[in-house]
């Protein structure tokens, strides 16, 4: 399986496609985990689908002021 991790020091390119995400985020009650499939429509830089995985958990319900702290994506 292959994995992709969304870090701030991550260089590996993501090709496009279908992904499970695994994202952990913190909020000021502390830190929580987000499951979900994430779609990748071009090959990007990690930082770049870093974007696109923090729009997809605040579109979640309760997660509007959350901020990404790490992702792990696998097929």
């Amino acid at each position: 399986m292959d994995r992709y991790e969304i870090t701030q020091t991550a260089t590996r390119l993501v090709p496009p496609g279908i992904y499970h995400c695994v994202a952990r985020v913190y909020d000021r009650s502390g830190t929580v985990t987000i499951q979900g499939p994430i779609r990748v429509t071009e090959t990007s830089h990690p930082q770049a689908v870093a974007d696109v995985v923090l729009a997809w958990v605040r579109a979640q319900p309760g997660m509007a002021g959350v901020g990404l702290i790490d992702a792990v994506l696998g097929i």
